[in-house]
């Protein structure tokens, strides 16, 4: 169909009329800062005195801030002998200053000296025994040292405050650490957080290094970080861009003396920036920033060497050895990201892949059915790279997947590729955009990357309308000119040799300050603050409700942001292996009028795009596009699933490559555990309805999938639209696309037919060759609660507290120490408890210990409950549920089988909660329960006769995961 020149531009249009202004300064105020206003959200900018960047996004929908203060420093910048230390200077800015957690500095100031000397001894030191040695000094002066402080503090505070998430990143060339935070906190966490970057003191510097050692574990047992870290090194072979972590042998020599020389050097204002998107008054937020940011010290930044772009003159190969499944990656080395033309650069990367009509996605049928793949841009600060992974199917070898890619990079090298791609992919560039700044945390992100790269935020916004002006021409110069040489690795299965960290023998840090506030937390906590009320969701007036006229009910909130809508389509249904592959099916084969391509092409060029999605609960199908395109996007859409064609040769192809994937899971842990905690808590009857297995995809017919697929729309079915559209449009609209009759079929989800698969407790064990273990405790406890939903809400976080700060922060143990509540779907499902942790073999028995002991005799200690409990009435009291969101909250309270808001029965009441409530809630809906054990390691490296006290063992074999026995 042909597209005419006004739909083409419509995107375009939407950024010229709504985002037309220039860039002003402000005149109406104390501070002389710049508005930026040619974009889909306005931008203020301000420079402190000492060079310090302040950009702020104000938007009132919601009390809260996200906010990123960025430091324009990483790994790239770590000294060539000191690797990793951007990193793990990451992770101690978390543990303080003299005045953060500090009970006695003058008494601990000498006692980290000596550590910090003891590190240099160490790190020169090459006798194994003499550093065990003085590796043992350094344990006994940091269990003294931490008698005068609490490293958690400034975590506690953070979580009192009623953070949403405390985190940070390092990457090549900046460090970032994020938080979302109330409105109402904002002073608290401005002063924290000049505090924090004041005087840091790296105290626990030890137990820190062993997460990191953790860490780095982790990540050399992911075949993709393999992969990456050895095309970044066999791409750039200097001293630049190598593994954020740094390597084995560095981090066993870590030198604090080189980490304070690292942050004085660049943790200074003129290199840093503060970045705030939400509910703020912009006069009030520069003048507190300066405050407490103003009196940092401007310093001259070493004159760095800009590392040549390091274009490939020709091919670099290289291979590795993992456990998954074989796959290829490979680097395209592009100019720097703020260069002229890097937006033809994005604009390739999406032209070649974009998951629906790209040239990879539309080349020939081959090459469809084995480049399974992914295709994104890392940027660098000085260039900017092409990254693609693949994985072969149908046997063909990875020389060949090779092959195939630069088949497809030859298409876009020739112009090979219709010319309305070029205006689809524009427009489907600005529409994620447009999703992407919807949010606060989407628009610190591009703040971020402006910051990072440095590109002007008019740019950025500039650069939406440069994608419309790409011709096919630009397309042809440039990959010529860039995509002549790469640098590939070939990942194999095998074995890999990368080195396990030897654990050292550490003392846990005194816990005599763990309840405790220094004098700079008792003056955080003083800072006065009023309180926000919490806001309901009212089903009645923040969501409508059409019945069509079949019946079908149509919940509708309104997008007063842009033109882009989410519509789902909820069907009642039972679980079938028919409607668990068609949602592949569906977007491989055409129809009567349409073949497959012809579909994608149709719904790409309208920026629309749909997918059927079939699990244990329901069907659904979720449809995005633009509102002024909603009728033509939902005939593609029905006509995709109503008249879709019977095609056996494509169904066995689609069975082939499932066949693949089963294969490639079972050497992937993250899906073994998956198969093994669906296995143990729903039992076998019930798993084996979840996914397909080789004998469900032997049974599968094509003819079914079509019938069972068109029985769909006869099915009871609910739609939850958001989008600019009226009501009376969607009603008129959707009247005439769903007009079926409605079939009553009383279906439950299989949950209702779960029984309590934890009438005992014992020990599942799976073989899987790898340095560490993986320990899941899971539990399954009592079905939905109206009025104790909030009480498990705060043992999770309570929980979550002592877990981390038990095996991470006093122990090191672990790189992370998972802890989640899984909430019931529906009225009648249950509560579901698990733990996870990953960690060395050698590390075990000391990890599996504190995890059981915690489970069955969990501490409850006042401060840390009441740590927790702040946090949430703060957090609920700021948080606002809006936008499409309304739409999920109404779903999950009418399957929880309430009318209403069902957070009415424990956001105000939480502060009525009392220390006894929540043990009393803890023995009666915790720890009377039976939990599982669910390990996945290497059993030869384990002590089994050690787990006869946790239960049964029982060792499940892959076959049994995957219902093949």
């Amino acid at each position: 169909m042909k597209r005419s020149h006004k739909q083409s531009f419509f995107l375009l249009f939407l950024f010229l009329i709504l985002f037309s202004c220039n860039s002003q300064n402000s005149n109406n105020s104390h501070y002389s800062y710049k508005s930026i206003d040619n974009g889909p959200f306005k931008v203020k900018t301000y420079t402190l005195k000492n060079g310090l960047e302040i950009f702020l996004v104000p938007k009132k929908d919601k009390p809260r801030i996200e906010t990123r203060i960025i430091v324009r420093a990483g790994s790239n910048q770590d000294p060539t002998h000191a690797r990793g230390l951007a990193h793990y200077l990451e992770h101690l800015l978390f543990n303080g200053t003299d005045k953060i957690g500090a009970f006695n500095f003058e008494k601990e100031r000498p006692l980290l000296t000596k550590i910090e000397n003891l590190f240099e001894k160490h790190r020169k030191t090459d006798n194994l025994e003499k550093k065990k040695e003085i590796y043992a000094k350094i344990d006994s002066l940091s269990f003294e040292a931490s008698k005068y402080s609490r490293q958690s503090e400034y975590s506690d505070l953070m979580i009192e405050m009623g953070i949403g998430f405390l985190n940070a990143f390092t990457r090549t060339d900046i460090t970032g650490y994020m938080n979302s935070i109330p409105s109402n906190q904002l002073e608290k966490w401005l002063t924290l957080e000049a505090e924090r970057f004041k005087n840091p003191v790296f105290r626990g510097f030890h137990t820190e290094l062993e997460t990191v050692y953790e860490e780095m574990n982790v990540r050399t047992q992911n075949g993709y970080i393999l992969a990456l870290n050895k095309l970044k090194e066999n791409t750039f072979n200097n001293k630049h861009y190598q593994a954020i972590l740094g390597t084995a042998e560095s981090l066993k020599n870590p030198s604090l003396l080189e980490t304070k020389k690292f942050y004085d050097t660049y943790y200074v204002p003129n290199n840093m920036a503060i970045i705030l998107s939400g509910d703020f008054d912009i006069e009030n937020v520069i003048q507190l920033i300066e405050t407490h940011f103003g009196k940092m010290a401007y310093k001259t930044l070493p004159s760095e060497k800009k590392p040549a772009t390091p274009l490939l003159t020709s091919n670099k190969k290289a291979t590795i050895y993992t456990p998954e499944k074989e796959s290829i990656s490979m680097y395209y080395v592009l100019e720097p990201s703020n260069s002229a033309n890097a937006h033809i650069a994005e604009f390739v990367e999406m032209l070649f892949l974009n998951g629906n009509v790209g040239v990879v996605d539309i080349g020939d049928v081959n090459a469809k059915t084995n480049w399974f793949n992914t295709s994104y841009q890392h940027y660098y600060k000085n260039f900017s790279t092409h990254f693609l992974e693949g994985e072969p199917v149908d046997g063909i070898s990875l020389t060949e997947l090779e092959n195939i890619v630069l088949k497809d990079i030859d298409r876009l090298k020739t112009g090979e590729f219709p010319e309305w791609m070029l205006k689809a992919t524009a427009n489907d560039l600005n529409k994620r955009f447009l999703s992407m700044v919807d949010s606060n945390s989407g628009i610190v992100s591009i703040i971020t990357e402006a910051f990072a790269r440095g590109i002007a935020i008019e740019d950025v916004f500039a650069k939406q309308q440069k994608f419309h002006n790409i011709t096919k021409q630009d397309i042809i110069q440039f990959t010529n000119k860039y995509y002549n040489h790469y640098s590939i690795v070939y990942k194999r299965q095998g074995e890999n040799d990368f080195q396990k960290l030897e654990k050292p023998k550490i003392t846990a840090i005194s816990s005599e300050n763990s309840t405790k506030n220094s004098a700079f937390g008792k003056k955080i906590k003083s800072i006065d603050v009023s309180p926000i009320e919490p806001k309901l969701v009212d089903f009645n007036s923040d969501l409508e409700q059409i019945t069509l006229k079949n019946g079908t009910i149509v919940n509708v909130v309104k997008n007063e942001n842009n033109d882009l809508f989410n519509f789902r389509l909820v069907f009642d249904n039972h679980i079938s292996n028919e409607l668990k592959m068609s949602s592949k099916y569906i977007k491989q084969v055409g129809t009567s009028n349409y073949s497959s391509e012809e579909l994608k092409t149709e719904l790409y060029k309208i920026g629309a795009d749909f997918n059927l999605v079939s699990n244990k609960d329901n069907t659904t199908l979720f449809i995005n596009g633009i509102s002024k395109n909603l009728e033509r996007t939902l005939d593609l859409v029905l006509e995709s699933l109503v008249n879709l064609k019977e095609d056996k040769k494509t169904l066995n192809s689609l069975i082939k490559s499932e066949l693949d994937k089963i294969e490639n899971q079972k050497n992937n842990r993250s899906q073994l555990m998956t198969r093994a905690l669906n296995l143990v808590n729903y039992g076998p009857e019930y798993a084996s309805k979840i996914s397909l297995t080789k004998s469900d995809l032997d049974k599968l017919e094509a003819k079914e999938i079509l019938q069972q697929v068109s029985r769909l729309f006869n099915r009871k079915q609910e739609i939850y639209f958001y989008g600019s559209k009226s009501s009376k449009e969607l009603f008129e609209i959707f009247n005439k696309k769903f007009n079926n009759d409605i079939v009553s079929v009383n279906n439950k989800s299989v949950v209702t037919k779960i029984k309590n698969q934890n009438n005992t407790n014992n020990v599942y064990l799976i073989d899987y060759k790898s340095k560490q273990i993986d320990i899941c405790f899971t539990g399954q406890l009592n079905t939905f609660n109206k009025n104790k939903h909030g009480m498990y809400i705060l043992f999770e976080n309570y929980f979550d507290q002592v877990i981390n700060e038990q095996i991470r922060e006093t122990k090191g143990l672990a790189y992370n120490a998972y802890n989640t509540i899984e909430y019931p779907k529906y009225y009648y499902s249950n509560y579901y408890h698990y733990t996870s942790v990953g960690t060395q073999t050698d590390k075990f028995e000391e990890t599996l210990s504190i995890n059981k002991n915690l489970i069955e005799n969990l501490p409850i200690e006042e401060s840390t409950f009441k740590t927790v409990k702040k946090r949430l009435e703060t957090l609920w009291g700021s948080g606002r549920i809006t936008k499409n969101g309304i739409l999920y909250h109404y779903e999950r309270a009418k399957n929880r089988g309430l009318g209403y808001d069902y957070r009415a029965h424990y956001i105000k009441g939480i502060s009525d909660v009392t220390l006894e409530d929540f043990q009393k809630f803890y023995e009666e809906s915790i720890k009377k329960h039976n939990y599982n054990l669910i390990l996945i390691g290497d059993l030869n490296e384990i002590d089994r006769s050690k787990l006869s006290e946790y239960g049964k063992n029982i060792e499940l074999s892959k076959e049994t995961l995957f219902g093949e026995d």
